[in-house]
């Protein structure tokens, strides 16, 4: 992305150039121009394992500006969802009847896509920890709502960030990986790639990617096959 922005100002000091408004175009040869990377799977620093995955949310701790800093990274842990989508959750989009938790817009987020739309299965330990901190809230209420801002419309808006949250739970961890909302992500689809699930036949098969997509809200497989390809190989 950082290579495509400075690439289209490139072309922009390149016209400047050609209307005598700059001497020359530095960019192309600059050296703080991000390379395109030949590898196609994705770093091992950019992911958690699942027994880091572990490890981190074994050492997360409330705090008085994230009382639910638990059941928050158990959310983005257990979902893969992308930070805003988790964060704009409602009560009512966690159904324990369908065991399931609604991804959709709502008057704190847009949709990002069509795709991003979806419901996610959601495992056993995640409704474990969801269920006593939801009690009997009403389901128009936010999740995970802010607890540090004054205002009455201030306090019904969400939580906007908890990496702090996340470093200060990996550094008690042992875990000297950079740690914010988008790792949890990764770790997801890798550990949902290395999963098996039993079929309809009573056969055990590799997850299908197809499904790993719509659980997180892609249009397709391309970017998981590509990005994934330390998992998939």
């Amino acid at each position: 992305t950082v290579r495509s922005y400075a690439l289209e100002f490139s072309a922009m000091l390149t016209f400047a150039v050609s209307e005598r408004v700059l001497t020359v175009n530095p960019l192309p040869n600059s050296r703080y121009l991000p390379r395109i990377s030949k590898r196609t799977a994705i770093e091992d620093d950019a992911y958690l394992t699942r027994a880091e995955l572990k490890a981190l949310l074994d050492h997360v701790l409330p705090s008085p500006q994230v009382p639910y800093a638990i059941e928050l990274a158990m959310t983005l842990v257990y979902t893969g969802m992308r930070r805003e989508e988790a964060m704009a959750l409602l009560v009512r989009d966690v159904n324990f009847h369908t065991q399931q938790i609604r991804v959709a817009p709502n008057t704190f987020r847009d949709g990002k896509s069509e795709a991003a739309e979806r419901s996610i299965p959601w495992w056993a330990k995640l409704a474990a920890v969801l269920k006593p901190y939801i009690g009997d809230r009403p389901g128009h209420a936010l999740l995970f709502p802010s607890v540090i801002l004054k205002t009455q419309a201030q306090k019904n808006a969400p939580i906007q960030d908890i990496t702090g949250t996340l470093t200060a739970a990996a550094k008690r961890a042992g875990i000297r990986k950079s740690l914010d909302h988008h790792i949890l992500r990764h770790s997801y689809v890798s550990a949902r790639l290395q999963m098996l699930h039993l079929s309809v036949t009573g056969t055990t098969l590799p997850v299908d990617a197809q499904l790993i997509v719509g659980e997180i809200g892609h249009s397709d497989e391309t970017l998981i096959r590509r990005v994934y390809g330390h998992v998939t190989r």
